[in-house]
């Protein structure tokens, strides 16, 4: 999550939707009073004026709409509440798949629960990925950006904020790793493509998702 109070917008950070990466291309533009989550895998860089603890309240990378205003409190969000406010949102057929082989190298132990991919979308597809957290992280947005296609995005920060990273953020990935296409796990498997369009039903009616448009 990035708070910039240089700039007077707001990027929430939302699970798997090229959020570092975006940080990181940010980060050097951003002021000395501004907030940066900052990387939590060795995705190098630092930190900002973020301080996860607050009394005895955890915070994290990303935050729900709650966890948000719990975060700023009445004031801070007074401070920042007419900001340009924006997200990115992924199609959830590749995200689940980009989560679950992330899972695998964050969480090895917890991932051998399950056999594999088909077991693990019926078991256990976290709940801060699912459609019942969706308008948590998203409703704060002024605009919410489709990850597979965020020229829209470059053209708006390099207009409003005089801010080009386009070319940056194709060459930055943060959070590497090799995993197979996202394809495979839904070909001739329709239970499979089901099953995520019915945990991610608001996800894809929101953003107009549909399978066939990525699938070919």
């Amino acid at each position: 999550m990035i708070i910039s109070h240089k700039h007077k917008c707001v990027c929430i950070k939302t699970r798997k939707d090229g959020g570092s990466s975006l940080e990181k291309c940010l980060f050097l533009d951003l002021g000395p009073n501004d907030v940066c989550t900052g990387e939590t895998w060795g995705d190098n860089y630092p930190r900002l004026n973020y301080d996860d603890m607050k009394g005895n309240q955890k915070f994290y990378t990303h935050f729900r709409k709650d966890e948000f205003m719990d975060y700023l409190g009445m004031e801070g969000w007074e401070k920042i509440k007419l900001y340009y406010k924006f997200s990115i949102e992924r199609q959830p057929w590749e995200k689940v798949v980009s989560m679950y082989f992330w899972l695998h190298k964050s969480q090895p132990l917890h991932m051998k629960k399950f056999i594999d991919f088909n077991h693990w979308i019926r078991e256990e597809i976290p709940r801060k990925l699912t459609s019942s957290d969706f308008l948590h992280y998203n409703e704060l947005s002024d605009k919410v950006y489709r990850y597979e296609n965020l020229q829209p995005l470059f053209d708006d920060l390099k207009t409003h904020y005089n801010i080009d990273i386009q070319d940056q953020f194709n060459q930055t990935w943060c959070k590497k790793y090799s995993r197979p296409d996202w394809k495979l796990f839904y070909r001739h498997n329709s239970d499979n493509i089901k099953i995520i369009e019915e945990k991610f039903a608001r996800t894809i009616e929101f953003m107009g998702y549909t399978f066939e448009e990525f699938y070919d």
